[in-house]
């Protein structure tokens, strides 16, 4: 937080899983809040978003009024509310929103927002706002920006990180690496294998084909600020990705891995893209 405010009350938390992300940002947005600020955090899912709506609680003062688009909340209540919740002076002392980014990078959510030097926006797992799809959220003009991560830079993909950049700022320190977070008994010794999965003969087709359709889209724009704003690229670049996240190739190799190396008694996680 002292790096936090040293830097503008801009910049990205990197720490690692379990060194005290939320805990930080939960600081932070008490004391925004605490002197007549609104605070608006954004999360990548509706699980994450009820986690966070259960730390607030626990955290932050009782009066603390909390709203959910997304999540719980219908549209039609989050959409009526939300720009009372963001004015700069509002009847509420303590106004925290916490969004999916699914539901804060439209423009319905967008254009209730009240941007503003009184605004805080806080991302949790901020990596995600520099794919195409929710890098509108960068858009918000807000006072102060906090960005949380394990992995703040994305892979492969400059472009992506350096919008995360140019929103929330630098690196805050000190960083805390997976080797810390071992040392400090807040995460177990592991070992992180890679492993190589082909795409199919249809699936490479596929990507070949999206591919030549993004070059063309991205050859019809005329600046930078387009390409990153226009919708029909957007969604290209989407189904592109969703070729490798879903790719058949990782069932097999994640059957045969747990094949080989399953045991009796061991308790596994596999984690899928759906």
């Amino acid at each position: 937080l002292k790096s936090w405010i040293a830097n503008g009350q801009h910049g990205i938390v990197k720490h690692a899983t379990g060194a005290g992300k939320t805990l930080t940002a939960l600081e932070a947005i008490r004391q925004w809040v605490s002197m007549g600020g609104s605070a608006l955090v954004v999360v990548p899912t509706i699980v994450l978003q009820q986690q966070w709506k259960t730390e607030i609680d626990k955290y932050l003062p009782e009066d603390t009024a909390v709203l959910l688009p997304g999540g719980d909340t219908p549209r039609s209540v989050w959409r009526y509310h939300l720009g009372n919740w963001t004015a700069p002076d509002s009847s509420m002392p303590r106004r925290v929103i916490v969004s999916t980014m699914g539901t804060a990078s439209t423009p319905a959510f967008l254009d209730r927002v009240n941007a503003g030097r009184h605004l805080l926006v806080v991302a949790d797992e901020v990596h995600r706002l520099g794919s195409p799809y929710y890098q509108s959220v960068l858009t918000i003009d807000a006072g102060a920006r906090l960005g949380l991560s394990a992995t703040p830079e994305r892979y492969h993909d400059p472009e992506g990180t350096q919008a995360i950049l140019d929103y929330f700022g630098v690196i805050l320190t000190p960083v805390i690496t997976l080797e810390d977070a071992i040392a400090a008994g807040r995460l177990v010794p592991y070992e992180y294998h890679v492993g190589i999965v082909s795409l199919t003969e249809d699936e490479q087709a596929e990507w070949q084909a999206l591919t030549r359709k993004i070059r063309q889209a991205v050859g019809r724009l005329d600046s930078e600020a387009e390409i990153q704003s226009d919708d029909h690229l957007k969604r290209l670049f989407i189904r592109r990705s969703r070729i490798i996240k879903k790719a058949s190739g990782k069932i097999a190799a994640a059957a045969a891995l747990t094949a080989e190396n399953f045991e009796p008694e061991q308790a596994w996680i596999l984690y899928c893209e759906d």
